[in-house]
């Protein structure tokens, strides 16, 4: 059986999430959450991946004409090494 934990709703919308369920959760300051409202009045609240897929999209811009599987592995593979290179000093 599922164990049960209650939070009060503030004035301000706001909702506390009993340690608990943090602690089971891995939840953290700065945590996304995602809300889904179920028809039969249920909601689900589950913890956001740290990046959604949604993030990626149009980061390599669009290309002038078609570009192959290995060129756009090339481009990911040079963006991700321009963006991890170590600062200079």
């Amino acid at each position: 059986m599922a164990r049960k934990e209650t939070s009060t709703i503030t004035s301000k919308g706001q909702v506390t999430i009993p340690r608990a369920v943090r602690d089971e959760l891995d939840l953290h300051a700065g945590d996304r959450l995602t809300w889904s409202l179920r028809e039969n009045g249920t909601i689900e609240v589950r913890k956001e991946s740290a990046r959604p897929l949604t993030t990626i999209v149009g980061l390599l811009g669009r290309p002038a004409l078609p570009a192959t599987i290995e060129e756009m592995d090339q481009a990911v593979r040079d963006r991700f090494a321009a963006r991890h290179r170590a600062p200079r000093r």
